[in-house]
């Protein structure tokens, strides 16, 4: 009778042990807020139900006219994003702003593209191409406004309100494309050589409609997960 008080004793104490409350983030501990967002970045990357996947990121169709350059994407990807890492998760309670920095080791894009225009001195065109783009050590720097909202179950949600980009390039960016100047290998090959040699100016030139246009994806995607999951699901201390 002893022993069997005992290991029913031993059990109720390891349950307690065990099942020990979590220690929510405080709002402005940035390093817990961050451990926390990292910790659910593969289950958020990955989706849950009423919340899609976001590896890879779709446009299906997508037009940009610059000054010096026009094109058009259709089927567009951008692949890569589950092996990216959350660097950074920072909220002022006070001003109600939030910053939110995602770092990515490597990122594929790929499109069949219609373009036409100039890319610094090369003039180039393409109808029904197939545009490929590698990104390596690539990272968005997010911020802007933050809401706090309880719901009816006495818990506290965030949402986004606002999300500026910047995004910065650590790495190369590698340009592949097929079937420019009507499949003319020299013209396009000419083409490519240039992008890759000056890759840091070709990126700044054109990265920004579309990354805008998947991050904008992304982020609407995070607003649903944060609006299925409370702060205290996400952002606590092991």
């Amino acid at each position: 009778m002893y022993s069997n008080n005992l290991y029913i004793f031993s059990i109720f104490l390891i349950s307690s042990v065990t099942s020990k409350p979590s220690i929510i983030c405080d709002i402005d501990d940035h390093r817990c807020l961050t451990e926390g967002a990292e910790r659910s970045f593969e289950e958020f990357i990955r989706g849950i139900p009423g919340n899609i996947p976001s590896d890879p990121l779709r446009l299906d169709y997508f037009e940009v006219d610059l000054p010096t350059i026009s094109y058009k994407l259709t089927g567009a990807s951008l692949a890569g994003m589950s092996d990216c890492k959350i660097e950074l998760v920072k909220i002022s309670s006070k001003e109600k702003k939030y910053n939110y920095h995602v770092c990515c080791p490597h990122l594929v894009f790929q499109s069949r593209c219609e373009l036409k225009g100039n890319i610094g001195p090369q003039y180039v065109e393409g109808k029904g191409s197939t545009c490929k783009v590698y990104y390596y050590d690539y990272n968005f720097l997010f911020n802007g406004d933050i809401y706090r909202k309880i719901r009816p179950d006495n818990k506290i949600y965030l949402e986004l309100l606002t999300s500026n980009l910047e995004i910065e390039a650590k790495g190369k960016v590698v340009y592949e494309f097929k079937n420019l100047f009507n499949g003319n290998k020299e013209k396009t090959a000419a083409v490519q050589e240039f992008m890759n040699e000056h890759w840091h100016f070709v990126n700044k030139l054109i990265r920004k409609p579309v990354m805008e246009a998947f991050m904008k994806k992304y982020i609407k995607n995070v607003n649903t997960y944060l609006s299925k999951k409370p702060m205290d699901d996400i952002f606590y201390q092991d």
